[in-house]
C-alpha cells in the first residue's frame, strides 16, 4: 500500500515519550542499546493514531537477520504495511506479534532476554497515553463520518437493496460498510467509493466473518452467494486513484 498522504510524527522527537523508553534502557549492552536506538529512532506515529516502524530497523528490533525480515514482512497482511515517502513500514501491531512468536520459538536464552526487552519498549509505545488519545479521538469521529456517508451513498447510487444480498434496504437499519476497514485504512474513510451500504444483518455476517479488505469481501460473497458488481467498481476507483 503506498501512502504519501499520511503524515507521520517521529517519537524521538517526542519529549513525553522518551523518558519511558530511557527508563527501560537499563541493561547496556551493545545489542540493548541498539534495539533501543531502532525502537526510539524509527518509530513514527501518524495522525489516527497508528504506530509505524521502518522495514530496515527491524533486524534490531527482531533480533535477527535482514534476510529473514524480508522473509517475516512478506507474510505481514497488506492493512499492516505500507510505504511512505519511499520507506517501507511495518505496524507496531505487527511487529510486536512477531516478537512474541520468537520468544515462544526453540532458541537460546540470551536471544529469548533481548527479544524480551525490545517487546517491553514496543509495549511502552504501544500504550503511551498520547498516542491513544489520538486513536480515541479518531474512533469519536467515526459514528458521524459512517452516517453521513450511508446519507450520501443511498442517494448518489439510488439505492433500495442490500448491495450484497440483494435484498430490500431496510434504510432506518442499514449501515456504510467500510470496504478496507476503518481501522487498517483510516485514510479511506471518509471515501464513498470504499464502501457499500447494506442491512445490520448482513454487516454482522462481516464482521463475524472478519472481512477487512476487498479480496475477504469477495472471498466471502462467493461463499454466500451474494452480488459481486461491487467489486468492479470498488477495482475500477483504485486504479483511477492509483491505490495498490
Amino acid at each position: 500500500m503506498q501512502n504519501d498522504k499520511m503524515e507521520l510524527t517521529s517519537i524521538f522527537n517526542d519529549c513525553h515519550l522518551l523518558p519511558k523508553l530511557i527508563n527501560n534502557n537499563k541493561t547496556i549492552t551493545k545489542t540493548a542499546k541498539a534495539t533501543w536506538n531502532a525502537w526510539a529512532q524509527e518509530s513514527a506515529v501518524d495522525r489516527w493514531g497508528r504506530v509505524w516502524l521502518k522495514v530496515e530497523s527491524l533486524h534490531s528490533i527482531w533480533r535477527t537477520d535482514k534476510p529473514t525480515v524480508q522473509s517475516f514482512v512478506d507474510r505481514i497482511p497488506r492493512s499492516e504495511k505500507t510505504t511512505h515517502e519511499g520507506e517501507r513500514l511495518i505496524r507496531l501491531t505487527a511487529v510486536l506479534n512477531q516478537i512474541t512468536l520468537l520468544i515462544d520459538a526453540p532458541i537460546i536464552n540470551s536471544r529469548r532476554n533481548n527479544l524480551k526487552y525490545s517487546r517491553k519498549l514496543g509495549i511502552v509505545i504501544q500504550e503511551d497515553a498520547t498516542i491513544n488519545d489520538k486513536r480515541q479521538n479518531y474512533l469519536g469521529r467515526l459514528d458521524d463520518t459512517r452516517k453521513l456517508l450511508k446519507k450520501r451513498t443511498i442517494a448518489e447510487r439510488m439505492l433500495c437493496v442490500d448491495e450484497l444480498t440483494m435484498k430490500a434496504l431496510d434504510s432506518k437499519n442499514s449501515e456504510f460498510h467500510h470496504i478496507r476497514s476503518q481501522a487498517a485504512y483510516p485514510e479511506y474513510k471518509d471515501s464513498i467509493w470504499n464502501g457499500i451500504v447494506i442491512n445490520k444483518e448482513t454487516h454482522k455476517i462481516i464482521t463475524e466473518n472478519g472481512c477487512s479488505d476487498e479480496v475477504d469481501l469477495e472471498y466471502l460473497c462467493s461463499e454466500r452467494n451474494w452480488n459481486t458488481i461491487w467489486l468492479d467498481r470498488y477495482q475500477n476507483n483504485l486504479k483511477k486513484l492509483g491505490i495498490d
